[in-house]
């Protein structure tokens, strides 16, 4: 839940369009003329960063190294349709005001599985759902069980689709890049998705798709993907 009035967003941006559909103008209380500190700026960017990580399900989540770590730790989660321009201002106003002290941090590379877990992205932790219905679940990345029955390709193939939608969010071209499909024709050829999300929920449900003898069909794919960009948020040939 954000922590600021709806009219308040990070330095440098008129507007956030962000996934749970907050936004804001000004980082700052209305008549606040006050020194910005780096207490209350970092204040700000801990309260964006928790509404930038709001998510649904697992398959939204992204993740990008923390420039301003130590502060916050080595990573930040976030939905990948969250429009980041707010963090990144408050991150560079830290920067601004050495905040730092001259800490460094020495990172891991990000984990390559992602987790929305109490409706925040994260890393895999506790599963949050128990498998109560008469099959044998589906699992994710994480293996947590899934509302789906592993030998239903119908549902099995809809939650991969819905998965690489999810992916698919963006707020620039930049966001965007392509991974060779590894189900098609269900998947198409290439998946266009957020360079910082994790394919691993996909890569999982495909798993499951095999054992169950799903794949009918193959696909003919020409070799290189054609141009990706991102349209109207999401990231699109």
């Amino acid at each position: 839940m954000d922590a600021r009035p709806a009219s308040d967003a990070g330095p440098g941006s008129d507007a956030i369009a962000s996934a749970d559909g907050g936004g804001g103008a000004d980082a700052r209380p209305p008549g606040d003329a006050g020194p910005r500190t780096c207490e209350t700026v970092t204040a700000d960017l801990r309260a964006e960063r928790e509404t930038a990580s709001v998510c649904a399900r697992s398959s939204e989540c992204a993740v990008r190294t923390h420039p301003t770590c130590p502060e916050g730790g080595c990573f930040a989660y976030y939905n990948a349709g969250y429009d980041l321009d707010a963090m990144m201002g408050y991150e560079a106003e830290w920067g601004a005001l050495a905040c730092r002290e001259g800490a460094a941090c020495r990172c891991a590379p990000p984990p390559e599985t992602l987790a929305c877990v109490g409706g925040h992205c994260g890393e895999c932790g506790a599963c949050e759902y128990t498998c109560a219905i008469d099959c044998v679940c589906a699992r994710d990345a994480c293996g947590c069980d899934l509302p789906i029955c592993q030998t239903s390709c119908m549902d099995l193939v809809a939650a991969m689709q819905q998965a690489a939608e999810d992916v698919a969010g963006c707020t620039s071209d930049a966001d965007c890049t392509t991974t060779t499909s590894p189900l098609c024709p269900e998947l198409g050829c290439f998946i266009p998705h957020n360079r910082e999300a994790s394919l691993a929920h996909i890569q999982a449900l495909v798993s499951q798709w095999d054992a169950a003898s799903c794949r009918t069909a193959a696909c003919r794919c020409i070799a290189e993907p054609p141009p990706v960009a991102c349209r109207d948020g999401v990231c699109a040939f």
